[in-house]
């Protein structure tokens, strides 16, 4: 039988039973299964667990419970994948089982911030993850703290003194082990600020799976993503390449003349999500990459990493971890399961740069207006390697375009040495007379930047991420 979570609960016929002990006996050391429980059931994950995308993490419920740690990663609750794989490994039931347990269970999620839903399309609540609505996103250059998208794994660590939070500065072979506080990090090393986008690497994946087919989110809750998970803030900190200079100097100079790559960065969060970059991408001046504490002048939220993060302007949201704790150089990038299993291209390597954008934001696709009046386009755009020129519209399908007006006296003068890494926003005028006629029209927006690239109808398919097509939103006349 199934219960509502969708997990096989009662007794199955003819099963074997099992004590909690005789599980406890499989934890996977010295060559032993790796057996788990899920309320009554016993699984065999030893097999699963060397294609789990978190193998380092069942690895710690080996012999024991899993449901603690899905409390924590509670994606497992929603992934639409998780329910048949683990049923498959099922080998029998708990002989000791007491469901009265359950109610005793610490939820980890109890302590989160407050936040501002209205502002938000929520895909998730735990753990929490949304994306700004375009109305929101295109009232002002700044985007909002409390409006920015929110991409969360696990629950928000809860880090109550700022300065006294250290961060743990190691070589992979644990040699060179350095802490350095928050406080000493910004007494020790100039203040800078960078205007940066932050972007979700699969942002406006549904209209990848619109353009391209099927794509790696199909079934999956971030399917319906849109063009929010994106954001422009003003960030504060110290320069990342100053600080490993000081705490890596052989290392670094080492990788600045490599004719290859040498070292790899890993960052850590507080919520134990890792990833990794280039060490010589971290090094590159132009680059800008801070750790950051200060977001719009403020320090930074609970829900944007509290109270240091990385922020890498060009590169994959992914990539700027939050909460950070632990800061380590490798020989290779890092084997964390969103470096091995996701975030990555079609061809297998890892995602970093992002692709130039433009983005229409208002009106939004779907809405009615009226044709007897002139209609406002509005939105942003972007690009992580060379700064964007112009954006077009086109009211024909490509057939022709007319060039909008960017918004560049608003910029920000911020401390970057390399071209500027947020997004400009524009708008054009979509005369009354163009309309005359139609019923409906498919408005489109595409970026070109100082090196003449265009951007493209639709983009190469890479698993749903990285989707830069053109920007296209569909009005009804409403008069």
């Amino acid at each position: 039988l199934i219960n509502s979570t969708g997990y096989a609960e009662l007794e199955k016929p003819q099963e074997k039973k099992f004590t909690r002990n005789q599980v406890a006996q499989r934890d996977g050391t010295a060559g032993k299964e790796i057996w788990v429980t899920y309320k009554d059931g016993v699984y065999d994950v030893t097999r699963f667990a060397s294609e789990h995308p978190g193998a380092g993490f069942i690895r710690k419920a080996a012999g024991s419970d899993v449901e603690p740690f899905w409390n924590v990663w509670a994606y497992h609750y929603s992934s639409p994948k998780l329910k048949g794989f683990l049923e498959k490994t099922r080998i029998g039931s708990l002989s000791d089982y007491d469901s009265s347990d359950e109610a005793e269970a610490h939820d980890p999620y109890e302590d989160e911030p407050l936040r501002k839903e209205s502002l938000h399309t929520i895909f998730e609540r735990k753990p929490f993850n949304t994306e700004t609505l375009p109305s929101v996103l295109n009232e002002s250059y700044l985007t909002p703290v409390d409006a920015l998208y929110i991409r969360n794994h696990a629950p928000v660590p809860e880090i109550e003194d700022s300065a006294d939070h250290e961060v743990v500065f190691s070589l992979d072979d644990e040699t060179k082990e350095k802490s350095i506080s928050v406080k000493k990090l910004l007494d020790s090393f100039r203040n800078v600020s960078v205007v940066s986008i932050i972007q979700c690497a699969g942002n406006r994946a549904s209209k990848d799976a619109e353009m391209n087919g099927t794509n790696g989110f199909a079934g999956t809750i971030f399917e319906k993503i849109q063009d929010g998970m994106v954001g422009n803030i003003l960030w504060e900190g110290v320069r990342l390449s100053s600080v490993l200079k000081e705490v890596f100097p052989n290392e670094c100079a080492e990788e600045e003349i490599a004719d290859k790559e040498k070292w790899h960065v890993v960052f850590e969060g507080e919520d134990e999500y890792y990833t990794s970059v280039p060490l010589e991408y971290i090094l590159n001046p132009s680059n800008d990459c801070i750790l950051a504490t200060k977001m719009n002048g403020e320090p930074l939220s609970r829900d944007h990493g509290f109270p240091v993060r990385a922020l890498l302007p060009g590169n994959a949201g992914a990539r700027s971890v939050k909460w950070l704790n632990s800061i380590k150089l490798a020989r290779e990038a890092c084997d964390s399961p969103w470096n091995i299993n996701y975030y990555r291209k079609s061809d297998g390597s890892h995602i970093q740069r992002l692709p130039m954008q433009s983005i229409i934001l208002s009106p939004e696709n779907g809405c009615s207006k009226s044709f007897d009046e002139d209609i406002v386009v509005e939105g942003v755009t972007y690009s992580a390697d060379s700064p964007i020129t112009r954006v077009e519209i086109s009211l024909n399908n490509g057939k022709s375009w007319h060039k909008a007006i960017l918004r560049t006296n608003e910029v920000i003068k911020d401390d970057a040495i390399g071209p500027y890494h947020g997004w400009t926003r524009f708008h054009a005028t979509v005369k009354k007379e163009e309309l005359q006629g139609l019923q409906s029209v498919k408005i489109a927006s595409r970026a070109v930047d100082s090196n003449g690239n265009v951007q493209p109808e639709k983009s190469e398919q890479h698993r749903g991420y990285l989707f830069n097509g053109w920007s296209q939103v569909q009005i009804g006349n409403s008069a």
